[in-house]
């Protein structure tokens, strides 16, 4: 071999162990894969890297950590191809949601000598060990939360702070009634499912064609959903001079209006303020729906938008 061929030759082993050194030794902040199963499917790769052990490859279908049923590779050279596959030995039903993790233990298992020379290589291995825990611990606060600790923490943040968890939908056209038999709000209703309690309040904003007209709310029940129990009451401060309010409770889930309501407003522009609330327990699914119906046939009563429901499980 020439002097110049030589001299070629350990420059590029040269440039190549640089190239080596100038390599990040965790290059990626990822430390999990997701994804669906099919009922068929049975090897699903990863590409977060894996230095140590297959043994530190955790695997959870729909929030469950498996112990057995699977088989972990890790592909041969991490730095530049991390990740490997898991293989199921029976695949994951349709929709199962599958995530691949790594989860290394929270320990230090490098140790430097006190005296003497120690190798980068070493002090690199413990520096690449807190990056992965590190990385666990972003992945706790982003997919890996208990789902009794969220239970847990949503009921403290529900006696916390009241309103936490209630969903809400508005009115966004007005409704009108002139006739007894209730009318259904338009937008005010949600889905309710079966074995649940709800919470429920809903604020309306009402009006009459005449001052002597009043209203009446209900919700619907016949039906859907069935009920156990409930208890509601509608409360709404007039629009009258000295002010004034009506209350008003009742322990029925009927398709009947609850009380009738002296809106004393005959215009849009003074509408009474009207509150409905209260809870029930289903035990079967359905639609539970505002109504609105007259108190004087013929005349009719206005709910604006803007009006809203919200509800709560509880």
């Amino acid at each position: 071999m020439s002097t110049a061929t030589g001299r070629l030759a350990a420059m590029k082993k040269t440039l190549a162990l640089l190239a080596l050194l100038l390599v990040a030794s965790v290059p990626s902040s990822s430390s999990y894969n997701t994804a669906t199963g099919n009922g068929a499917t049975t090897v699903f790769a990863f590409t977060f890297q894996v230095t140590t052990s297959a043994s530190h490859v955790q695997v959870v279908v729909n929030e469950v950590v498996q112990s057995s049923g699977f088989s972990t590779f890790l592909n041969a050279n991490q730095a530049s191809s991390p990740g490997g596959t898991v293989t199921f030995t029976v695949a994951p039903t349709n929709g199962a949601a599958i995530r691949i993790q790594r989860l290394v233990p929270v320990t230090q298992e490098t140790v430097l000598p006190s005296y003497g020379q120690y190798r980068a290589k070493d002090v690199e291995k413990g520096l690449d060990r807190l990056a992965y825990e590190s990385q666990q611990l972003q992945r706790r606060f982003d997919v890996d939360q208990d789902a009794r600790d969220d239970a847990q923490e949503l009921a403290l943040s529900q006696a916390i702070l009241g309103s936490y968890g209630w969903q809400r939908v508005m009115a966004i056209v007005d409704t009108s009634n002139s006739a007894f038999p209730p009318t259904n709000i338009a937008g005010l209703s949600f889905s309710a499912a079966t074995g649940k309690k709800y919470l429920v309040r809903a604020r309306l904003f009402v009006y009459a064609a005449a001052t002597t007209t009043g209203h009446a709310i209900s919700a619907k029940a016949t039906g859907a959903p069935t009920t156990t129990t409930a208890f509601f009451q509608q409360t709404v401060w007039t629009s009258s001079a000295i002010g004034g309010l009506f209350q008003r409770t009742d322990p029925g889930f009927t398709d009947s209006p609850i009380g009738s309501v002296d809106t004393k407003s005959s215009t849009a522009a003074e509408p009474a303020v009207d509150e409905f609330d209260g809870y029930f327990v289903t035990t079967g699914t359905g639609t539970f729906q505002l109504y609105l119906s007259t108190e004087v046939p013929t005349s009719a009563v206005t709910v604006k938008a803007g009006s809203y429901l919200e509800w709560m499980e509880f």
